[in-house]
């Protein structure tokens, strides 16, 4: 048989190039995957070098992927694939399982979902399951978001303006193409050719165009060596501080945009802030004056680079200024990223083209192009999911209830250490459901975010712990060797959702004017299953197939010949549909059997790009606060009583997103002033543990992603990065094997010694899969994990008066292991 063509799109979403919707062309003999391919709908054979600027402004240009588009097809062929159905046959934790059927699977979970529903009563079972929405009052939605939630509070409490669940599809979305319009480019915290969607390589071409970048980090990264002019060192947590003595500098030299400010900012919070910022009233810490000295002291960063760096900020309007999520995501990080918004705006830059808002998440394209869109005639959910608690605090939910029942604890204490509003109901959970697949990716109408259970939680051990004290687990997952597994009663394999089944369209990559849709490239391993296959089964076991997934329900008996025949016919229907709107029609998209060949659909962007909050600063629009402009005191947070009876500001009751915490007074004070976190290395606790661990993503890996390939494993060194300094004084040499430990864990991993990192700051790449050895302390009663996952030794503490920002920073000491 001769090779053929699959176009497919990547799984490892988020990442920096292009942006997690990479199209991959797959080469297939046999029906097997025998290569991987950059997918070339547009500037065939010809290099980035002979792109023109208006190819480049019209976005008319195709990204390739990274290493880890490239490498799927060794995860795909992974020997340790999950491809039947299992079952627990030893205690659980013992990860002993025997082979069963689908239907002995199926039935299984359907009537354990009965039972645990009998017993627990409403909002008892925890995952996603969208198909109960049909049954049962018994799954229930969460609240919060990791990647967003330092920036939540900023946003809403300065500009009036919450996310929701992705930037890049809410209109307040600042263009990567507006980049050429501006004369410097500031950025705090941020490793773009790693982390941040399509930036890196708009910071490259903007380099190429002579414009300054300027990265201020702990770490020398790779995009500080590759894109920066001045890569300024800086203690992590500590940004605030270097933002509160350029604001001074700016205040003491009359270097702000007083014009602007009058125009667009609350006046009385501008001088609530410029008294704070000088010294004129009390601070959380006394009056002082937040000059660049007072800074140096704290964030390591010298008093004449801090006003340097100030000066040439206000030289170089309009500045392209950020500062990144990571620097949000510490204890009391809100601060920081009102502050990044506070600074934008006494400099004129927020708002307008070159300028930008200071918050990182508002960067990336904004969609232009309507994308296709399958009906699938599914029945409105008779029993909707009641948003119940904060996300991360399910396992304290599950391992406090016994308390709460018994009386040992109040109901206050309850709902403030899990995150559940005074009004909400109380969850009562008796059943985990596991997936190692976000949701089901075909019925959108069905869609939330539950509690999803994951390396991305944070204390491993407290997950552990749930998870033995509830009566059931099923664990949906692609590999046998997953964490999931290792607890689970009921394992189901899954099909990959990039190669194994029609990804469908997708759209939003690297640029905002097209879409893509992906193809299913091989079968699946043994038995595996898609997601949504399992839910239609579900489904019929409920009797409500019908209503769940009409459309697909009398084809889930026949797999895979006539489910995926009938999810191209759906994807037919949608493309032809779409091909009918009267803003497509006119472009002459090609017919569907064309579009299959090339399943990519991309028009020029025209126009400036967009600019985030351009309509408030150049057409008037009133911002969404009290005030109708930027805020930088909030009236909210400075009335306690309004702050600890809601969850939600009063216009975002339907946000998911929107939730404020806690039934006690806020600490988050109106306007963002310096707070010593407790895990900072010049706080009291460092004197125990010295090091502030730092969790950054790896290049090789999409969060916990692909960290099982070994192609990508052979290329990386997943080990604990350490200064020559503390190293030294520790007597650790790289290669070394060491233990890092603090009060929630500790974990053994080898030692890269560098000259890259601030010392003072270990670096521990995110998303390692565990390997619990038999050696069991009392802070590791699974084991003590030798490949380092970093969320043994983060904490999963709620705290009360922020938005469910989930904080990815910790102290811990570091120890040459003794053999």
């Amino acid at each position: 048989m001769s090779e053929s063509a699959v176009y497919c799109t990547c799984s490892a979403s988020g990442c920096a190039i292009p942006g997690g919707v990479c199209l991959l062309k797959v080469h297939v003999k046999d029906g097997v995957m025998t290569r991987i391919e950059a997918g070339d709908p547009i500037n065939r054979g010809i290099s980035r070098d002979h792109v023109c600027d208006n190819t480049i402004r019209s976005e008319m240009f195709q990204c390739r992927p990274c290493s880890r588009g490239y490498s799927w097809r060794r995860t795909i062929y992974h020997e340790d694939r999950a491809k039947y159905p299992m079952k627990r046959a030893g205690k659980r934790g013992s990860g002993k399982f025997v082979r069963i059927s689908w239907d002995e699977a199926l039935d299984t979970i359907a009537a354990r979902v009965k039972e645990t529903a009998d017993k627990y009563g409403p909002n008892c079972i925890l995952g996603e399951l969208p198909v109960l929405q049909l049954v049962g009052p018994w799954n229930f939605i969460t609240w919060g978001l990791a990647s967003h939630s330092g920036y939540t509070l900023p946003d809403l409490v300065t500009l009036g303006y919450c996310q929701g669940q992705t930037a890049v599809t809410d209109n307040e979305v600042h263009e990567y193409t507006d980049i050429f319009n501006t004369r410097l480019i500031l950025l705090f915290g941020s490793n773009a050719a790693v982390t941040e969607r399509g930036m890196a390589y708009w910071l490259m071409l903007a380099r190429e165009r002579g414009i300054p970048v300027v990265i201020v980090d702990p770490s020398y990264s790779v995009a500080a060596e590759v894109f920066a002019d001045q890569w300024i060192p800086i203690r992590p947590g500590t940004d605030l501080a270097m933002l509160l003595a350029m604001a001074n500098v700016l205040f003491k030299e009359n270097l702000y945009d007083a014009d602007y400010a009058a125009r667009f900012v609350e006046p009385a919070g501008f001088r609530k802030w410029e008294d704070y910022v000088l010294g004129r009233t009390e601070g959380s810490d006394g009056k002082i004056d937040r000059t660049p000295e007072w800074a140096e002291k704290i964030c390591g960063v010298p008093a004449e680079t801090i006003r340097d760096l100030t000066q040439l900020y206000v030289r170089s309007k309009p500045c392209h200024f950020r500062l990144h999520r990571a620097a949000t995501r510490q204890l009391y990080g809100e601060n920081a990223g009102r502050a990044a918004i506070y600074l934008q705006a006494m400099t004129g830059n927020l708002g307008v083209p070159g300028g930008g808002v200071g918050s990182e998440m508002h960067y990336g394209p904004k969609m232009t192009l309507p994308v296709p869109s399958i009906d699938w005639k599914s029945a409105p959910p008779a029993f909707p999911s009641q948003r119940i608690l904060w996300y991360r605090g399910w396992m304290d939910a599950i391992l406090l209830r016994e308390k709460l029942d018994k009386g040992k604890i109040t109901e206050d204490d309850y709902r403030r250490t899990c995150g559940v509003a005074h009004d909400w109901p109380l969850p009562n959970i008796g059943m985990v459901w596991l997936s190692s697949q976000v949701n089901c990716k075909y019925q959108k109408s069905f869609r939330f975010r539950s509690g999803r259970v994951s390396l991305g939680n944070q204390d491993l051990n407290k997950v552990f712990r749930a998870l033995r004290k509830v009566d059931f687990v099923v664990a949906a997952v692609f590999f046998t060797t997953n964490f999931h597994t290792l607890l689970a009663d009921i394992v189901l394999p899954l099909a990959d959702p990039s190669f194994e089944e029609p990804r469908g369209y997708a759209g939003l990559g690297d640029a905002s004017n097209y879409f893509v849709c992906g193809f299913k490239a091989v079968e699946p391993p043994g038995e595996a299953r898609p997601l949504e296959w399992v839910m239609v089964q579900l489904a019929a076991r409920f009797g409500v197939a019908e209503q769940y997934s009409p459309r697909l329900a009398d084809v889930a008996d026949n797999y895979p010949a006539a489910w995926d025949k009938r999810i191209e016919e759906l994807l037919q229907e949608a493309y032809e549909k779409w091909t009918r709107r009267h803003d497509i029609a006119p472009r002459e998209p090609p017919l569907w059997q064309e579009f299959k060949k090339l399943p990519v659909f991309r028009i020029p962007h025209v126009g400036p790009p967009a600019v985030a909050f351009e309509k408030n600063i150049s057409r008037g629009k009133p911002f969404d606060t009290p005030s109708g402009k930027i805020e930088f005191h909030s009236s909210f947070l400075a009335d306690p009583d309004m702050a600890r009876k809601s969850y939600v500001l009063p216009q975002r009751k339907t946000d998911n997103e929107c939730c404020f915490g806690g039934s006690v007074p806020p600490v988050i004070p109106p306007i963002a002033q310096w707070m010593l976190p407790s895990n900072s290395m010049l706080a009291p606790k460092a004197e125990k543990y010295p090091l502030t661990m730092l969790t950054p993503r790896s290049f090789h890996r999409q969060n916990t992603t692909l960290d099982n390939n070994p192609w990508n494993n052979d290329e990386f060194r997943h080990s604990v990065h350490i200064s020559v300094v503390d190293a030294r004084t520790r007597g650790i040499k790289d290669g070394d094997i060491v233990r890092i430990y603090n009060q929630q864990g500790e974990i053994t991993m080898p030692a890269y010694v560098t000259s890259r990192l601030t010392p003072g700051v270990v670096h521990i790449p995110h998303g390692a899969w565990p390997e619990l050895t038999r050696v069991k302390t009392d802070l590791m009663p699974e084991g003590i994990d030798r490949r380092g996952a970093d969320n043994f030794l983060t904490s999963s503490e709620y705290f009360p008066w922020v938005v469910g920002a989930v904080y990815c920073s910790e102290l811990v000491q570091v120890e040459k292991l003794e053999e």
